[in-house]
């Protein structure tokens, strides 16, 4: 599901943004805005989180404590590329 959303951006940003975005996205801004959030946090999406993992010796409890820190820790990476507070 896609959102729209609002950027503020300085205009000299948004040149050079756009000259990237029509290398390599066919001038999708959208796209290469997405390429960029998702490099940036490769290494915190890259690792997959599961609410119940049936193999695991984990108690339920810590288990779903860990998933909710692992997904505020993904949340709080993307805030932060944003710049949201």
């Amino acid at each position: 599901m896609r959102h729209k959303i609002t950027l503020s951006i300085q205009p000299s940003v948004k040149e050079k943004g756009q000259q990237r975005a029509d290398e390599m996205f066919s001038g999708n801004f959208s796209m290469y805005i997405t390429y960029l959030i998702n490099k940036d946090v490769k290494g915190i999406i890259e690792t997959p989180i599961y609410r119940n993992d049936l193999s695991s010796n984990i108690p339920p409890k810590q288990e779903n404590d860990a998933y909710e820190k692992r997904k505020d820790e993904i949340a709080c990476a993307i805030d932060n590329i944003l710049g949201i507070d």
